[in-house]
């Protein structure tokens, strides 16, 4: 079973609980373990990715930007869009 089908599975199951206290119960372990889960601080980037941020803030200081309306524009034009 693939990870979509077994989060289905999990929320179909959820979805049965009527009991308040399972209920505080379940919302105690997903406050726990899915807060350590995405705890960004925890992350280990690769040096790549640093210097690629260092370099993408860099432009951005320097002017060096288009705006998402210019890209918009290339785009339909180059593509002929409406």
């Amino acid at each position: 079973m693939d990870i979509a089908s077994r989060k289905l599975e999990l929320i179909e199951k959820l979805m049965e609980v009527i009991n308040p206290k399972k209920i505080e119960k379940i919302e105690r372990f997903f406050k726990k373990e899915i807060s350590e889960e995405i705890d960004s601080s925890n992350i280990q980037f690769p040096e790549v990715v640093h210097q690629l941020l260092k370099k993408s803030e860099e432009d951005f200081l320097n002017g060096n930007v288009i705006t998402h309306e210019n890209v918009m524009k290339e785009a339909r034009e180059r593509y002929k869009l409406s």
